[in-house]
């Protein structure tokens, strides 16, 4: 009986349900069987293109070979003493002395001694053992980096490894001579080479291709997902434990079953298959209305157009459909270049919850039209709380579960509410790190900036994010440090040839050029024309595309045909009084004459205040709306505005809403008149945008719509917390060029561009007011500077920028290097932290004492003892609440934590037992407050969690 070395090495063992293993040479056998999978069925066609491209071929057979040629040998450093001689996490003496005699019946003898003397280090991990091995085997280092990779990170350069041969000798051979037991495990690792090369149907090692940075990064998330999925216990089972030779009858027919029944398993958990856009289909197909507005024409026709696309910003006013003509255009650009997902991302998790049941729809609707099923998922720190998200997932488990009941998808009587329409939840892709492997993601944009972020398993994301369209929506709210992670994510994209599409309504010039400047760099060869970006830079054109194609930039400016009737909105610049008592008069006065108010300022507190002075007098007819509300009542109070001033709902007579900076994101909602704070100028125009937003009869005195700005100084002593939020240079910019008449959209990017492109002398100024501006424009420059400085730190390199090697006198590059000096916190809140420049807060969980335990703050029953019931566990793990930064700033979140967690151990220590509120930490309000480092904390219903020092209260 002829068994291979390999099968006498293990790969894997436990001993949870009596002893188990899985031999080496099967396990690598099910990752090169997994490997030829993903090749086929996960990989894109746009994938398998930049994976060819990058070994010089357009055979699809070249790139299936080097897949399973990887997962073939991926796992080659654990054919060495120092791995067989691993206790294993948890594993008993008497499992590790099995397998000691498995190894023994193989002639790999006396192995329990050397794990008394050999000593184990860095490099003596298996992927580095690994890496080593393929080198001396002539694997050239852009091939064998990948599997020193394969664990999540590559090493620094091929000085990193050290000679294995005169410093590990014994690690790798078990003994320092080349005897008997020496020759063994050579010959063993040699066994392993070779039949990777046999499977991949290479001749030899010089038939193994060369690969590109690009293909490398590929390919290493594909063999990390590989090994995940043949590390998964539930599609491929450990064994039981041979008490002889004969027992070890592990032959191709074997492996090919085990890969049968995980494939089987892997179907009934994913309904999904791969989408194959398709390029003919009509508009009314995917949404509610028969055809496109022309900027969505436009724009859809500059796609279609292009033969070799790239990058797309389309800048165009609130409201006209960008999204829509997003998703029109996403077919299309898949279809162009083979990609078979979509990465939708916003900037907060509230814009990322809004759009999911529009991406939900419009995969139902192409679904229909292909009868395919795909998957969904969302993609943010508070997914699971969402109950789009968690109605989708408890439909796709009902339709599983009958499916495992031999239940035909036609045949299922969905009952309770449930549904399927072609759109489900793979389990499998649920994660931090796997969750961006799905075929279509919406998130928060954070997902994709982490693409740049030096982590750990990067190569997953870039997997993931290589096989999609990108949209980007509301890239304006971008700041100078996360636009660094942008900037360079885009380089990647470019370098990969991966499609983006860009949403803005008020986009500065200086992004418009940095985006397509970043894409096009990462193109091997581009020469960078100044003038060219220059003219793209200055354009004040509006609506405006700008694109890439062949690798050029160019911009789309004809919107000639476009019914853009102007709208006139009058601006008046406000004194809302010391003590905000002119402004509540003028609120008041709005109130009283029949209309829909929105009032946006730029704090919390001030929000705060100024309802607590306007609630007596306006009653029920007044709303709120910021950041220092229990997330459940957030949303709640959102949908309630969407009822109620949203598009076609039934109006109240009047009304007023006051609210932050999140009315101005995604709400789709309508005032007849507007109050805001002074803010920048793109966002003067987002909140500008919900004013007279829909054709609807209006009250008589706002028919054309009126402006209100607050917080204007002539001597640009602005207020403290305006400053604090977007800095005196841009407000006083903003207030210098906003016009007592705006004429909209045609002043939208004429007027952006004016505050973010700075002309010597396009300022008038006094002496002294000169002299503050100037101030504060060394303040915004040291502020630009030092974010940019910051993001760097910890951001990765472009293509090319690292791994170069000159061999023969001709450079290449592998990916060795790529993560050098990553962050040591390899944690998702540390990665979502990092690409936002963001002070550090704390969220908390709010309930308040009733008789015996406590409650939800609008409830009176206790829940003390049903936190076991998930569905009040989910409950209360959303009724979160961030704390006011007066509790955060850096010289005091420790101690507010220490005191958060006193709390908690002496009145909620049983959460720490239930799954769902594991880790977090909450406050129990007495009597509606509750005192915390020296701040009295109050969660009012109208106005969300307030603060005062508590000497103030005395």
């Amino acid at each position: 009986m002829n068994v291979s070395l390999a099968s006498f090495c293990w790969a894997k063992k436990h001993d949870r349900d009596g002893y188990k293993w899985l031999p080496l040479s099967i396990h690598l056998e099910d990752t090169a069987n997994i490997m030829a999978f993903l090749w086929e069925e996960y990989l894109s066609k746009g994938q398998k293109n930049i994976v060819m491209e990058s070994i010089n071929s357009s055979d699809n057979f070249d790139g299936l070979s080097l897949a399973i040629f990887l997962g073939a040998i991926h796992d080659i450093g654990k054919a060495t003493p120092v791995f067989q001689i691993q206790n294993g996490y948890n594993n008993s003496h008497d499992l590790n002395d099995a397998m000691f005699n498995i190894l023994s019946m193989g002639g790999f003898e006396h192995l329990e001694d050397l794990s008394r003397s050999l000593n184990r280090s860095k490099y003596t991990h298996h992927s580095l053992t690994g890496q080593y091995i393929l080198q001396k085997f002539g694997v050239k280092s852009d091939i064998s980096s990948i599997i020193g990779a394969h664990h999540g990170k590559p090493i620094s350069s091929l000085n990193y490894l050290p000679d294995y041969d005169a410093s590990y000798t014994a690690h790798l051979y078990q003994s320092e001579e080349e005897n008997g037991i020496y020759k063994k495990w050579k010959k063993c690792q040699r066994e392993i080479f070779e039949h990777a090369l046999d499977l991949a149907q290479y001749e030899s090692v010089q038939d193994i291709p060369s690969i590109s940075q690009e293909g490398a990064i590929i390919m290493t998330g594909l063999l990390i997902m590989a090994d995940w999925i043949s590390s998964n216990e539930e599609y491929f089972e450990l064994i039981d434990i041979p008490y002889s030779i004969f027992d070890m009858n592990y032959d191709e027919e074997y492996t090919d079953d085990r890969f049968d029944e995980a494939l089987s398993t892997w179907e009934k958990n994913n309904l999904s298959t791969q989408w194959n856009p398709s390029k003919d289909f009509s508009f009314d197909e995917r949404f509610s209305f028969d055809s496109p507005r022309k900027a969505q024409e436009v724009f859809i026709n500059t796609i279609k157009q292009s033969k070799n696309p790239g990058i797309f910003i389309f800048e165009a006013p609130m409201g006209m459909g960008k999204t829509e003509a997003a998703l029109v255009g996403t077919e299309i650009l898949a279809n162009k270049t083979g990609a078979s997902g979509v990465f939708f991302g916003l900037p907060t998790q509230a814009t990322s919850n809004g759009i999911f049941p529009r991406i939900e729809n419009w995969l139902k609707r192409i679904s229909e039209s292909t009868s395919d099923n795909y998957s969904l998922r969302l993609h943010h720190g508070k997914a699971s709380l969402n109950k789009d998200f968690q109605k989708l997932l408890e439909n796709t488990r009902y339709v599983r579960h009958k499916l495992e009941n031999n239940i035909d998808i036609d045949n299922i009587d969905f009952k309770e509410g449930k549904n399927y329409n072609g759109v489900s939840v793979n389990t499998w892709f649920s994660g931090r790190k796997k969750a961006v492997l799905d075929d279509f993601v919406v998130g928060t944009v954070d997902q994709f900036l982490m693409a740049s972020l030096k982590q750990k398993h990067l190569f997953l994301r870039h997997l993931g994010l290589t096989k999609k369209v990108i949209i980007l929506d509301e890239v304006h709210s971008f700041d100078a440090y996360m636009s660094t992670y942008l900037d360079e994510a885009l380089v990647w994209m470019g370098a990969y040839g991966i499609p983006v599409i860009i949403l803005s309504a008020t986009l500065p010039g200086k992004m418009r050029k940095n985006f397509i400047s970043s894409y096009l760099n990462g193109k091997k060869n581009f020469i960078e024309d100044e003038s060219i970006l220059s003219e793209i830079e200055s354009s004040s054109s509006y609506p405006l595309i700008t694109y890439t194609d062949n690798n050029n930039p160019y911009q789309e400016e004809d919107f000639s045909d476009i019914d853009s009737r102007e709208k006139i909105y009058d601006v008046e610049f406000f004194d809302e009084g010391e003590e905000l008592e002119k402004l509540v008069e003028l609120i008041r006065m709005i109130y009283d004459s029949g209309s829909i108010l929105g009032v946006m300022v730029n704090t919390v507190k001030k929000a705060q205040k100024l309802a607590t002075l306007c609630r007596d007098f306006i009653g029920e007819d007044l709303s709120v709306l910021h950041s220092s509300f229990l997330a459940n009542d957030r949303v709640d109070r959102e949908n309630d505005l969407m009822k109620k001033i949203g598009n076609n709902a039934k109006r109240p007579e009047s009304m007023v809403v006051i609210g932050t900076q999140v009315i101005e994101q995604s709400l789709d909602i309508d005032f007849d008149c507007l109050i805001t704070d002074l803010a920048p100028m793109d966002l003067i125009f987002q909140r500008i945008g919900r004013l007279h937003r829909h054709e609807i009869t209006r009250p008589s005195k706002y028919r054309l719509p009126k402006v209100y700005i607050l917080g204007s100084s002539p001597t640009l002593n602005f207020d403290e917390g305006s400053k604090a939020v977007y800095g005196g240079y841009l407000l006083a910019r903003t207030q210098n060029f906003l016009k007592s008449t705006l004429k909209l959209p045609n002043d939208i990017s004429t007027l952006v561009q004016k505050v973010y492109h700075e002309i010597d002398g396009d300022m008038t100024l006094e002496n002294e007011t000169e002299k503050l501006y100037n101030q504060y424009k060394e303040q915004h420059k040291t502020k630009l500077i030092d974010k940019k400085s910051r993001a760097r730190i910890f951001r990765i390199s472009n293509p090319r920028g690292f791994g170069s090697e000159r061999k023969n006198g001709k450079k290449s590059y592998t990916i060795m290097g790529w993560l050098d000096n990553a962050h040591a916190n390899q944690s998702e809140a540390f990665g979502l932290a990092q690409v936002r420049d963001s002070a550090e807060s704390i969220e908390v969980i709010l309930v308040k004492e009733v008789e015996g335990g406590y409650s939800f703050i609008n409830s009176e029953e206790n829940i003390k003892f049903r936190i076991d019931e998930p569905s009040i566990a989910m409950k209360l793990a959303s009724n979160t609440v961030r704390l006011p930064g007066v509790l955060t700033y850096l010289n005091r979140i420790d101690e507010t934590i220490k005191e958060l967690e006193k709390l908690n151990m002496a009145y909620l220590s049983e959460w720490q037992e239930e799954s769902w509120l594991k880790g977090l930490l909450g406050i129990v309000l007495r009597d509606g407050k509750i005192n915390l480092c020296g701040y009295e904390l109050v969660y009012d219903e109208l106005l969300g969690l307030m603060y005062e020092k508590e000497e103030d209260n005395e």
